[in-house]
């Protein structure tokens, strides 16, 4: 028997139960994940665009412009193609842009892989947070990989991302209709 927790949804009929449980934590693991792989570029940033380097190229520049004398810290607004990157050695801007790709990519697809692993876990909660731990093991590889030897050593993951994603898709697609005939 099933226990069930006290989350209906009457007008679908759709049962939250305690088989759902398995979905939230890969869902809670994912989300922290992408927080987490937004801290490399942001501690790159320290040593990439640190204060010497954007005093030495940018003080005078800056305060003809904006008017005050501190630069900013970090580099920012530079998102790794700008301005102050186009002042970075070619080893220093294409080590933080790996980051910084690793990361984008991982924001480009959080929101949507999030809403299919959620979706495909009120038909089949088991096959979600199956698919869902795999699409996070293939986020792992991934990064590393991008983060270590940039884009082209990333195949490993990708592929394993794309196939949880693919996965989630169909099983996704399977619970809407399963909601619908229900």
């Amino acid at each position: 028997q099933i226990k069930q927790v006290s989350l209906i949804v009457i007008m679908t009929g759709i049962v939250i139960d305690s088989s759902h449980g398995a979905v939230l934590f890969p869902v809670l693991a994912i989300a922290f994940q992408c927080i987490i792989v937004g801290f490399l570029p942001g501690a790159a940033r320290k040593t990439v665009f640190s204060k010497e380097f954007m005093e030495k190229n940018f003080k005078d520049e800056h305060k003809k412009a904006i008017g005050t004398d501190s630069v900013p810290k970090g580099g920012y607004p530079d998102m790794g193609n700008g301005v102050y990157a186009q002042k970075l050695d070619y080893a220093s801007w294409y080590s933080f842009n790996n980051r910084q790709r690793a990361h984008y990519n991982f924001v480009e697809q959080v929101g949507s892989i999030l809403a299919m692993i959620v979706v495909a876990g009120i038909g089949y909660p088991c096959y979600a947070a199956v698919l869902a731990w795999i699409y996070f093991v293939g986020r792992i590889f991934f990064t590393y990989s991008y983060v270590k030897s940039g884009p082209n050593s990333r195949i490993v993951g990708a592929l394993t991302v794309d196939v949880a994603i693919l996965g989630l898709l169909v099983v996704g697609v399977l619970s809407a209709l399963k909601v619908v005939r229900s």
